[in-house]
């Protein structure tokens, strides 16, 4: 179960971080030992192109997972950065950067103080942070709701039933909130997905160092300020240097908007779909994204536990029509950007709110 109250040095906490890109092959990336890279869904070129959601040689993309680091062993992030860059990749708007902090010390005991901690504080922290709007539907807030259901959970619950409560977001890229304390059961650690994207050592040095002092304060039992200057004041952490906001072009949000109108009328006919080809799967399956900017041609990912498959319908007088299922990713799946005539920007006004490999 762990112990809370527990005081540790922000130093003392070992993390690890999570770092993507775009323009650079991934068979070109020299790795640090411990280092690896993963596939990572959703990520964008400015002219709208998807990177492959595959690992690769020739992916142009993806996700860079440290091993666990100690604050000493940071310029490791410094030298793999480098790397990158040399290779001409960037953190661009459709990227993302999460840091994990070791929550081990405190386990589950730090799970209700966390997450009282994260409804006071994680407005502040996007305020500190200047998350762009958009990297909201990856990390969905937590609320009060969340909390009362996981602290309903007859004591002492395992991982699986805290699990199962402890979801942020209804779709399956919102399920890890902004401050998220899942990945405290799936890894051992309390994740920090408010970030923006960014190849700049400094940038990144000081989002694990405001991170690493958040959960000290919080696993010492420290009150936490809602106001960001005080915030920052009382945790010693720095009050600038973030990765800058890199706001998302405006096809994205053309593109989100079809999304969201597609789903209440795909997600019953992909539930349908996956029951037939995976009768063995007992979970209700839930998409993960849909590309309807293909003209009368439209592509879902849908997700039924362990299973990911594409399934592809097409649209006539007739209504939807199965085209394709594959679970194989192909380029030709993702159209690319809607046509500014496809959906009017007032339709995509606002915003809502992946599986990580194990913190090492």
């Amino acid at each position: 179960m762990g112990t809370w109250p527990l005081s540790a040095g922000w130093r003392e906490i070992e993390f690890g971080v999570e770092i993507e890109w775009v323009g650079a092959p991934q068979g070109a990336v020299q790795l640090l030992p411990g280092w690896e890279i993963v596939a990572e869904d959703l990520l964008f070129f400015d002219d709208g192109r998807m990177v492959d959601p595959v690992t690769g040689d020739d992916v142009m993309g993806g996700e860079l997972v440290s091993p666990r680091l100690t604050w000493e062993e940071r310029e490791q992030i410094a030298a793999m950065c480098a790397r990158l860059k040399a290779l001409g990749a960037a953190g661009n708007w459709s990227c993302g950067l999460h840091v994990h902090a070791d929550g081990s010390r405190w386990g589950q005991a730090l799970l209700l103080p966390g997450l009282d901690a994260a409804r006071a504080t994680e407005a502040a922290l996007r305020r500190v942070l200047d998350t762009a709007p958009h990297r909201l539907d990856y990390a969905p807030p937590t609320t009060a709701a969340l909390r009362e259901a996981v602290a309903r959970l007859p004591a002492p619950a395992g991982p699986d039933a805290v699990l199962q409560r402890l979801v942020y977001g209804q779709r399956p890229q919102e399920h890890r909130g902004g401050i998220n304390f899942r990945s405290l059961f799936e890894k051992g650690s309390v994740e920090l997905r408010l970030p923006n994207a960014s190849l700049e050592p400094e940038a990144i040095y000081r989002t694990i160092e405001l991170w690493l002092r958040w959960v000290a304060a919080v696993g010492e039992g420290r009150e936490l300020s809602a106001s960001p200057a005080d915030l920052i004041r009382s945790l010693g952490a720095p009050a600038e240097g973030y990765p800058p906001r890199q706001d998302a072009p405006a096809w994205w949000w053309r593109r989100r908007a079809m999304d969201r109108a597609l789903y209440p009328v795909l997600l019953p006919l992909c539930r349908e779909w996956v029951q037939e080809l995976y009768p063995q799967v007992n979970v209700p399956c839930d998409i993960v994204w849909i590309d309807g900017t293909a003209g009368d041609r439209v592509v879902a990912l849908a997700e039924a536990g362990d299973v990911k498959v594409y399934l592809v319908f097409g649209t006539g007088a007739g209504g939807w029509k199965r085209i394709e299922a594959t679970t194989a990713w192909r380029p030709d799946l993702a159209s690319g950007r809607p046509s500014p005539g496809d959906i009017p920007l007032s339709a995509a006004a606002g915003w809502s709110s992946g599986e990580k490999r194990p913190f090492p």
